[in-house]
């Protein structure tokens, strides 16, 4: 059974399926025909088709009659006494639902620009994943990544905040957490981070100003098809 320090987290690779542009609303539809790649419009569609789906499960809604607002900066809510955040890399998707505020993030890991972190990590960060071994800089990269993206999409409108602004921890095996925010020393105590594996070559985290949830996986409703809406790669939960 849910419960309200429960996230659900549910993970589908983004391919389209028949029905799935009808459940879209009509600024949906418009956002989708301005693509100008056809892989870039199915995999919109295949994730905001999916989106409807689970959350119309969890609302025990018609997917289609879903009505979605949007903050200043763009993040999607509903009129509804639930939260959600989704993400997509390439043709995975990522989907968090839970009672409270939160963000998710979701990354392919691969080769990156070596200056990309000295131009929006914190000094602190740049200063950490510097003194890694070279083989551990990739996923170490993407970890801060992720958590720094999740972070900021739990904000809601915050999304316009500086990556400098505040700092996460990102070793290998060392337990996800806020490490500085802003100028309160006690703000990364109200925060909890947790890493996952969506899918191997990849690396995701989910954020919340609240503690003591825990991540629950899978589909939202009896006889959904796993492999759609699952994450088997996913470690176990962390303090």
């Amino acid at each position: 059974m849910v419960t309200e320090q429960d996230v659900q987290l549910c993970i589908f690779p983004l391919h389209p399926k028949p029905g799935d542009a009808d459940l879209l609303a009509p600024d949906e539809q418009r956002h989708a025909d301005a693509f100008h790649f056809a892989l870039h419009r199915d995999r919109y569609i295949a994730g905001r088709a999916m989106l409807r789906r689970l959350l119309a499960a969890r609302l025990a809604r018609d997917p289609a009659s879903l009505r979605f607002h949007y903050g200043k900066s763009g993040k999607p809510a509903l009129d509804e006494p639930i939260s959600f955040n989704f993400s997509n890399s390439d043709d995975l998707g990522a989907l968090a639902i839970a009672a409270f505020e939160l963000g998710v993030d979701i990354e392919r890991v691969r080769v990156i620009e070596e200056d990309v972190a000295g131009r929006f990590f914190a000094a602190d960060e740049v200063a950490r994943l510097r003194s890694l071994p070279i083989e551990q800089q990739t996923g170490a990269f993407f970890n801060c990544w992720t958590r720094k993206e999740a972070y900021i999409k739990a904000l809601g409108d915050g999304l316009s905040l500086s990556l400098d602004r505040f700092s996460v921890t990102l070793a290998p095996n060392e337990p996800p957490r806020l490490l500085r925010a802003g100028d309160d020393p006690s703000e990364p105590g109200s925060w909890r981070l947790h890493h996952f594996v969506p899918a191997p070559g990849f690396v995701g985290a989910i954020a919340a100003r609240q503690l003591g949830w825990r991540v629950r996986l899978g589909c939202l409703k009896p006889g959904c098809d796993p492999v759609e809406a699952s994450s088997p790669a996913l470690p176990p939960d962390q303090p």
